[in-house]
């Protein structure tokens, strides 16, 4: 399900083009290096100032506030002139977390990544003084990660759409033991955590296809968890995710997912082990019913609860769930 909306202003940038940046941080990408790649055509110039940007909080903050004010404005047009159609594509919905894909963020995902991580690192830093959903959120996700870890012998933990790795530094320094690992889009992400995190030798952010990196690893006795990113992608797409989170022997999954009423129906979203289609939520979010697609793909739940949170929207929750392997 795609929004398709109008917007007064789009940022359109051409995405970068392929190189190994695996090994990189902010630290070892000097200017010489970034100018030569620049001239070489395989980083955008736009780039080049994003990622120098990273060193520099105090510039990146206020352009960060710009970009905020935009999208606020870019928002309430959309609320105005949105439009819900179905994608049938399959091509599309199987490729729903590539960079070009038209799900999820709108616009750069480079740059969108990157914003959403700062953006949740900044309400940390700040004591979370605006109302948000993430205090209690982050409160329950170490508070269920915990119980899980220490009631089984969990060696991996994988966080599909990890944006700001703020939980996940807490546990893999709890748990100094387990393989903890994070997984986005486009390498933004890895290099802004990198500044915060290198120092954690078991947490190892990653970025490109989920499906390549599943297939790449075992991860028996392992927990596959989401938080606030699969809202944002299709209904065959879950399906599929799950099936291969399965397929590679992970234990239990655990996700914390918004949800609200439905946008067609007008009447809150019911949960059921029996289908049920997806449904539109807030501007380009839908939400899923969780518990006939864990069962269809192999696992059962165990645990199942809404979570009131301080966010300021009134039809606002999130929902955790915990699903342990059907063998």
């Amino acid at each position: 399900m795609i929004i398709n909306c109008k917007l007064v202003c789009k940022f359109r940038i051409n995405q970068m083009k392929k190189i190994d940046l695996s090994n990189a941080t902010i630290s070892n990408l000097n200017i010489g290096l970034l100018s030569r790649l620049s001239h070489q055509g395989k980083i955008s110039v736009f780039r080049l100032f994003i990622l120098r940007l990273l060193t520099i909080d105090f510039i990146f903050n206020r352009i960060n506030k710009v970009f905020i004010l935009v999208n606020q404005f870019k928002n309430s047009q959309k609320r105005l002139n949105k439009t819900i159609r179905i994608s049938t594509d399959s091509n599309k919905i199987n490729k729903a977390d590539s960079i070009e894909s038209e799900f999820g963020y709108s616009g750069d995902v480079f740059y969108n990544e990157l914003s959403t991580a700062h953006k949740y690192r900044s309400q940390i830093e700040k004591g979370f003084e605006a109302m948000s959903e993430s205090k209690i959120l982050y409160d329950d996700i170490i508070q269920t990660s915990e119980s899980i870890i220490e009631s089984n012998k969990i060696k991996k933990f994988l966080n599909f759409g990890i944006s700001y790795a703020h939980t996940d530094s807490i546990l893999a320094k709890k748990y100094p033991n387990i393989e903890f690992y994070g997984i986005e889009r486009t390498i933004s992400v890895k290099l802004y955590n990198d500044q915060y995190f290198s120092n954690l030798k078991n947490l190892k952010i990653t970025y490109g296809d989920v499906f390549e990196f599943l297939n790449k690893n075992n991860f028996s006795n392992s927990v596959f968890f989401h938080s606030r990113t699969l809202l944002l992608l299709p209904e065959a797409f879950l399906i599929k995710l799950y099936s291969s989170v399965y397929q590679s022997n992970f234990e239990y999954i655990v996700g914390y997912e918004q949800y609200g009423i439905s946008r067609t129906l007008k009447e809150p979203y019911e949960f059921s082990y029996q289908y049920k289609k997806s449904e539109p939520y807030r501007e380009h979010m839908l939400i899923h019913n969780y518990p006939n697609i864990l069962e269809k793909c192999g696992y059962e739940l165990i645990s199942f609860k809404s979570i009131k949170t301080s966010h300021s929207h009134p039809d606002y929750r999130i929902l955790s769930f915990t699903a342990k392997r059907i063998d």
